[in-house]
């Protein structure tokens, strides 16, 4: 008589596959999420020395403290004149809040309430303007840095993994079971 075998039961092998999978595939796309946002952020930076000049006036120029007080930046407001309309802007730089911190004074001084600026403004969004065009490398080599090292680190760990698992010795089963 030939018995069919029994429903194979998920070994410890096929488990710890299951939450490899589940736990690193979303660390993987953490690291590629920061790896892009940095190359956007080149992009960005890069294309914005291609912005247009606009005139603009500084109409505020105050240091910002966060609320719990740890944090303080420049925060800078500008007006400039766009196809016949006054827009309005706050960023120096691309992504530079947090960067510009240790600046504060220097960014004040730089742009005091009522000084006549050029201000660079996206022509395919009038409403993306900065002060200073270019790249902020400070944390743009974060992103950069962080999603190479993630995505490098979380590959050769799945690839250790997969060598570990392929040299291990095999066992075989049989498929029917005799009586």
């Amino acid at each position: 008589m030939i018995n069919p075998a029994p429903t194979p039961t998920p070994t410890l092998s096929s488990v710890s596959n299951r939450f490899l999978v589940i736990f690193f595939t979303p660390l993987f796309l953490v690291g590629i999420g920061f790896f892009s946002w940095g190359l956007w952020d080149i992009y960005e930076g890069w294309s914005s020395t291609s912005w247009m000049k606009a005139p603009g006036v500084v109409t505020q120029s105050y240091v910002f403290t966060s609320s719990s007080k740890s944090v303080k930046y420049p925060k800078v407001g500008y007006t400039y004149s766009w196809d016949g309309q006054t827009m309005s802007g706050t960023e120096v730089q691309l992504r530079e809040e947090k960067g510009r911190r240790y600046l504060v004074s220097e960014t004040l001084e730089k742009y005091p309430v009522g000084k006549k600026v050029d201000v660079f403004v996206n022509p395919a969004n009038p409403k993306r303007a900065v002060l200073e065009p270019g790249l902020v490398w400070g944390q743009l080599w974060f992103k950069l840095i962080f999603g190479i090292i993630w995505v490098v680190g979380i590959s050769r760990f799945l690839l250790f993994i997969r060598k570990a698992k392929s040299s291990a010795p095999e066992t075989k089963t049989d498929t029917l079971a005799f009586n």
